[in-house]
Formats: structure tokens, C-alpha cells, sequence
């Protein structure tokens, strides 16, 4: 089946209407070419006929209601039209139920939609089947799950749903810290799973738009070279074309409107910010401060997550509980905190004899349901990346952990990331995000020359020659390698960004 599929539309003229409207409802939410006029049953025709004229495309959907099912049904007439004859031509058969009639009660084992009693119900289950007959251009690297304890918040979904699943649409929810924006994009991203071809999360706060622009391209599956602009061009077009859920979490800076693709793509964006929210095209959902029986958003609190982020993204020679703190923006008691509340719920610091590491473990035996936890905090651990589940939250972390240790004093932080800026490096050249790796390189060699530390420079002037000569811009890497060979003691005082 090709990207658009052609559906065949058989219908009473009683029911033109319906059929027009459910026509364009399709044709809005799943790629669908309409062929209605050609379906009306006219005169000398019958439904069996029509169906059976159908043929000539991807999908015919048989409306029935008591004009166009009044003719007795005979089993030996019926069951070749809709069932035999479409199999060997390769068509798929739906039939929706427009107004109660007389029809075999065997046609509502398989495709088939009643809109009888809940039309919007029926619209979307509809859709969605279509949806399904088509395989997707590219597997979903993010997959929503599960929102633990999510209760309420139904208005807002539901109004959701009709901005963004029923049709290509862009909305903004804000409000403050804490109002469960995050929650509510990911329930609605889960519940609507099926009303999209592929979705895309990306998380915004404080990312540059070539990391998030990088990710973006990585989870659509391409690979893209060239400067910001063509790779945001580029991106907007591909998007546009397939039917995506593209959610851009914690939105801070306006220039992320320019990742806003149009086309087939819907688009959800969640900010803190009321001033940003207004520069963001689309529809408006304003949320208040929700209590705890509201849109949980994880397992786990705030400064335990974001605590596992942390350890996740350090080497694990060496690692100090310390240092994972201060790369989550924690305070020393807040750290304490949830250091403590991990340890109640069965994970506890413990210290590796044979590798000299600091790792969490599971300490006890009954704690089987917290081994997706310790799953989640071993294969994201940097050292792991070429297996990671989830590299687009690897790399997220890593430049977090990056800008922390960048902006500490100590010599030991500066090797953390300049460790962490080569393994950063290697995930993004691995995934094709040369734009997103050339500008972190450029940031972190500023930095380097404000430390006169020459082995970071070097790197980093070696690996973005790399990236110019893949682009096939020569004598830009050229004069970065004459560079390597010649620069001299002059020091940069711009700082890391």
C-alpha cells in the first residue's frame, strides 16, 4: 500500500453526507484519498455492485443504513463480494454502521465500525484501523509508557485529542512547576498511541537547538548534513509528510518555533513560561499548580530521578555520590533527601570490591518490582551507550553533566567532562547528529582555551576537522588541522555555553 491509500466510499444518497463528512474527518488524521462521488450507489446499482466496483482501490468501506442494505442478503451473493474477491485483489473491506438495518451479524466479526451509538468513537476507531493497514515509514523510537498513579486531567485530554489526535494541529500547555505538564503530554502521547504514525519526545530544558534539532533527526531515522538551517528545513519537510506526534517538553527559548513542521505533524509543547507560550502558534491549555492524586509523573520524586540521571551519565571508576548531585542541581540536603528515599524503596549505595566503583543495587530479595529501575540505571550509564534503550536521554544527560562540570573549579571535574564531552561525541557521530557534535565542540573548546588545557583543544579541533570533512567542506578542516599543528599560547577567554 502506497503512503496515501485510496478509500472507496459505497453509500446511499441518504447518506452523502455522512459519508462526505467522514471523508474529510479521514483525510484530515490519516492520509487517506477519498473516492466518494465515485461510491454513491446510484440507479441500477446495489450495494453488493458497488463494493464489488470498488476493487480499484486500497480500501472500500461500505456504508450501511436501511437505503443502501435494504435488498434481502443472501450468504452465496455477500460473502465472495466482501470477503473472497477483495482477499485475492489484495483490497481491504471496512463497513460502518451509519444508521441501524437488517444486515448478515457475521459482518461485525472483522473492520467493522458502529456509529450508531457514539459517532467520534467511531470516527477514530475507524482512522485508527486505516492507520494500521499502512506500515509505518519508520519505528517509533519513543515509546510512551505507563504514567504511574495518572487520575484525572479527562477535559484536558479529551480537548487534546480533538486539537491534535483527530486532526494536524499544534497546542501549548503551560503553566507553573509542578501543574504536571510533563504527565499530561506523556498520558495523552500513550492513550493516543494509535492515531499517529511515529511519535517524536524531545526534551528542551536546557538544550540548544542543535541538540534538540539532532535528536529530532535521530528519531526520525535520518541522518542529516549541513548547516542549522538546512537541517531544520529538512526536518520541517520530513515531518510534515507522515502523520507525527511531535512533543517538545519543557519549551524555554522561542526559536524552537522553527522546529514546528505543519503538514500531517501535529505538535504538543509544554512550558513554564506564559511569555513563551504566546510565541508558539496554535491552540492554548492552561493548567494550575495539580495535588498528589493528579498526574503523577514518574516512580520516582524529582530529586530521585534526576539524581539516577546523574549516576547514569558518570564513569563508574571512581564515582562519587558527591559529584552525581551536584551534576543533578541538588542541594547537599535535598540530595540527602532522596538518597535516603532510595533507600527505603529497597536501592541502596554500594561499593563494587572488584572494579573499586560505586554502583545502586536492589538490596532486597523481594524486590522484584524495582529490577526496571536498576534495568533503567545500568543500560543508561555512559560507559553503555552502543546498547542504550533510549541514547536521545543518554545524550540529554550528558550535556547536563558537561555544562556542570565545565562551570566547577576543581581539576577533577574539568577531566569528568572532558571525558564526558569525547563519550558525548562518539554517541552523536555514531547516530549521524554531526551538526549537534560540532557545535558542542565548539563550546567546549572555548572553554578548553580559557584553560590552556592543550589535549582538550586538540580534540576537539580534530574531531570537528572530522565532521567539516565529511560535509565535503575541505579547507575549513584544512585550516582546523593546520591549527592542531601550529596554535600557539594564544588563549580564548570566551566562556562554555
Amino acid at each position: 500500500m502506497s503512503e496515501t491509500s485510496t478509500v472507496f466510499f459505497v453509500h446511499a444518497a441518504a447518506d452523502a453526507t455522512f459519508a462526505g463528512e467522514l471523508a474529510q474527518f479521514l483525510e484530515r488524521g490519516s492520509r487517506i484519498e477519498p473516492l466518494v462521488q465515485e461510491g454513491r450507489i446510484g440507479p441500477g446499482d446495489t450495494l453488493l455492485s458497488k463494493v464489488e466496483e470498488g476493487q480499484i482501490a486500497d480500501v472500500i468501506l461500505a456504508i450501511l443504513s436501511p437505503d443502501s442494505a435494504h435488498a434481502p442478503w443472501r450468504r452465496e451473493e455477500w460473502v465472495p463480494v466482501f470477503q473472497m474477491q477483495p482477499e485475492q485483489a489484495g483490497v481491504y473491506v471496512g463497513l460502518a454502521l451509519a444508521r441501524a438495518c437488517k444486515f448478515p451479524e457475521l459482518l461485525r466479526r472483522k473492520n467493522f465500525f458502529d456509529f450508531t451509538m457514539d459517532s467520534l468513537r467511531g470516527r477514530r476507531e475507524l482512522k485508527r484501523w486505516l492507520m494500521g493497514l499502512r506500515p509505518p515509514a519508520h519505528e517509533s523510537v519513543f515509546a510512551p509508557g505507563k504514567v504511574a498513579c495518572f487520575t484525572g486531567r479527562a477535559e484536558e485530554l479529551a480537548t487534546l485529542a480533538g486539537w491534535l489526535a483527530d486532526a494536524p494541529g499544534v497546542a501549548v500547555v503551560y503553566g507553573p512547576e509542578g501543574a504536571g505538564k510533563t504527565a499530561l503530554a506523556l498520558e495523552f502521547a500513550r492513550r493516543y498511541e494509535d492515531d499517529f504514525e511515529c511519535q517524536v519526545w524531545l526534551s528542551a530544558s536546557e538544550r540548544t537547538i542543535e541538540e534538540i534539532s539532532g535528536d529530532f533527526a535521530w528519531q526520525l531515522g535520518i541522518r542529516l548534513e549541513g548547516d542549522l538551517g538546512s537541517i531544520v528545513a529538512e526536518l520541517r519537510r520530513v515531518c510534515a509528510e507522515r502523520r507525527c506526534l511531535v512533543v517538545i517538553d519543557g519549551a524555554c527559548e522561542p526559536e524552537l518555533a522553527e522546529l514546528i513542521p505543519g503538514g500531517y505533524a501535529s505538535v504538543l509543547l509544554t512550558t513554564a513560561s506564559v511569555e513563551v507560550s504566546a510565541v508558539f502558534p496554535g491552540e492554548r491549555l492552561a493548567l494550575e499548580q495539580c495535588d498528589e492524586t493528579s498526574g503523577s509523573t514518574t516512580e520516582l520524586g524529582h530529586g530521585e530521578s534526576t539524581l539516577l540521571d546523574a549516576i547514569a551519565v558518570c564513569p563508574a571508576a571512581g564515582f562519587d555520590p558527591e559529584v552525581a548531585a551536584g551534576i543533578a542541581g541538588l542541594d547537599a540536603p535535598v540530595a540527602r533527601d532522596a538518597l535516603a528515599s532510595l533507600h527505603s524503596r529497597g536501592l541502596a549505595w554500594e561499593l563494587d570490591r572488584n572494579s573499586g566503583c560505586w554502583w545502586m543495587s536492589p538490596v532486597r530479595s523481594n524486590a522484584e518490582d524495582l529490577a526496571p529501575l536498576h534495568a533503567r540505571l545500568t543500560m543508561r550509564r555512559a560507559g553503555h551507550w552502543t546498547s542504550h534503550p533510549q541514547p536521545e536521554k543518554l545524550v540529554s544527560d550528558l550535556m547536563q553533566a558537561i555544562r556542570w562540570s565545565v562551570a566547577q573549579s576543581g581539576g577533577g571535574a574539568w577531566d569528568l567532562a572532558l571525558g564526558l564531552t569525547q563519550t558525548a561525541t562518539a554517541i552523536l557521530r555514531h547516530y549521524g547528529r554531526l551538526a549537534e557534535a560540532l557545535s558542542l565542540l565548539g563550546n567546549f573548546e572555548r572553554a578548553a582555551r580559557h584553560r590552556n588545557d592543550r589535549r582538550a583543544i586538540d580534540f576537539c579541533l580534530w574531531e570537528q576537522a572530522w565532521i567539516l570533512e565529511a560535509w565535503g567542506r575541505s579547507a575549513e578542516a584544512e585550516a582546523l588541522q593546520k591549527e592542531r599543528q601550529q596554535f600557539c599560547a594564544d588563549q580564548m577567554s570566551l566562556e562554555f555555553d
